[in-house]
């Protein structure tokens, strides 16, 4: 509980959840979920989905080397402190899943124990910077996959 979702023109918390209702009141604005139709977006073309996975994939081989920043500042037109500050994420992902950072010929896959939302089960995330034409295919794949092995049907949700 304690979800929140957009509805009409309004952000909604729920509160309880009965047999026949949910009950929710007025929410506010400071950890508003993106709207649905966002996730409905066409999303990354294949040309510029193939310049992040590689741009990633150079930042992995070289994340020690000193003129790294230099290069990013050159490469992607950012400034000192943004090309810094995209390092130091990309250091806290690798930090957060124990390995290297997904790429051009690499996927990271990532278990947690709570399913969206902190509800309880789980979800599997996979870390790929390939964009929608390539991860939704994958997507549906991987749905029929589990169902053939498992019986149980998962949702996959695809972004990028």
């Amino acid at each position: 509980m304690a979800q929140t979702f957009p509805f009409g023109a309004g952000l909604w918390r729920i509160t309880a959840i009965t047999a026949a209702d949910v009950l929710a009141e007025p929410a506010s604005r400071s950890n508003a979920p993106a709207p649905f139709y966002k996730g409905e977006q066409r999303g990354r073309d294949s040309h510029f989905s193939a310049h992040v996975a590689n741009l990633l994939t150079e930042i992995e081989a070289r994340h020690d080397d000193p003129d790294l920043v230099d290069d990013l500042i050159t490469w992607c037109g950012l400034d000192q402190d943004a090309a810094a500050q995209l390092l130091s994420f990309l250091d806290t992902q690798r930090q957060a899943t124990g390995t290297s950072l997904p790429g051009s010929t690499r996927i990271i896959i990532e278990r947690s124990s709570l399913a969206a939302g902190g509800a309880p089960g789980g979800q599997l995330t996979l870390l790929c910077p390939w964009g929608r034409a390539q991860n939704r295919p994958l997507a549906l794949a991987l749905e029929e996959a589990a169902l053939r092995q498992t019986g149980c049907q998962i949702t996959v949700f695809c972004r990028g």
